[in-house]
């Protein structure tokens, strides 16, 4: 289980590892919350996520989480289901779907499908999840998170 350690955890080992010198050249790395569960505490973090979410909140939601996982020496770490994963990949496309999904002769209409890559056990990238799915993870409970770890490399030699 993951609970024991949590995220708070992980960005505290990545301030520590920053604050240690490598060759006498601090690392730089700092690691924040950035999409989650809206709670109490979870002030101000940059993408909350609530059940009560609308469409065009979800899809700002998700154009924000791909504009930073799109900065320039910044990785994402989904925290899901006792699993912390690097995010590998992100992809929106559009695809047709019944507009009733019980009535096969319902009118097709074009959907936006929204998915990560990342590792559903172990480490290796081997699965597309859906925005929607990791979503329904993080709303489950506070501790699913995904975490940003920014890091700036050391200049000279």
């Amino acid at each position: 289980s993951t609970g024991c350690f949590g995220n708070w955890g992980v960005v505290s080992t990545v301030h520590r590892l920053s604050a240690s010198p490598i060759n006498a050249t601090p690392l730089g790395l700092q690691a924040k919350i950035i999409c989650g569960k809206k709670t109490k505490a979870r002030k101000t973090i940059d993408i909350p996520i609530l059940g009560t979410d609308t469409a065009q909140t979800i899809h700002d939601q998700w154009a924000k989480l791909e504009s930073i996982f799109n900065r320039k020496n910044t990785v994402l770490i989904a925290h899901i289901r006792n699993h912390y994963v690097l995010v590998y990949a992100m992809r929106d496309y559009y695809k047709y779907s019944q507009s009733d999904p019980d009535d096969e002769t319902s009118e097709l209409v074009l959907k936006p499908v929204r998915e990560v890559l990342l590792a559903r056990k172990g480490q290796r990238p081997s699965a597309w999840m859906s925005w929607k799915e990791m979503r329904s993870i993080m709303l489950k409970w506070a501790g699913h998170a995904i975490i940003a770890v920014k890091g700036t490399l050391p200049t000279g030699n």
